[in-house]
């Protein structure tokens, strides 16, 4: 998977829609943040979950009823399967998530977590 850089949120949205892995943000280290649309995030993202308390899934449904952008922390790597820049990234963590259904509560995670990645 070939991941572009940002272009801003209107354009970076418009970008993940369309199946795009976006790069938001590059650390000194080497390591990217990305974002991209997943129609399976775990259904259990969309309600609080208590620390160590995971709610149980069931199977396929269970696991895949949510829909939203997705915030993952990639490294350089030779096995990696998103290119960027020349190189090869792999996904370690996700980083952050945000429900598509409310358009002001995505704007706000998008500032957050740029910023938020500018910061470290």
């Amino acid at each position: 998977m070939n991941a572009v850089a940002s272009q801003g949120f209107e354009a970076d949205i418009k970008a993940a829609d369309a199946d795009q892995m976006v790069v938001l943000h590059r650390w000194a280290d080497g390591m990217i943040l990305t974002m991209m649309f997943d129609d399976e995030m775990p259904e259990f993202t969309t309600r609080e979950i208590r620390p160590g308390e995971l709610p149980p899934t069931g199977g396929k449904d269970a696991l895949t009823m949510a829909t939203g952008y997705v915030f993952r922390v990639a490294e350089p790597r030779h096995d990696g399967h998103v290119q960027y820049d020349g190189r090869k990234y792999a996904f370690i963590e996700i980083y952050d998530y945000v429900p598509w259904t409310d358009e002001v509560a995505v704007r706000a995670k998008y500032d957050e977590v740029k910023t938020r990645a500018m910061a470290e």
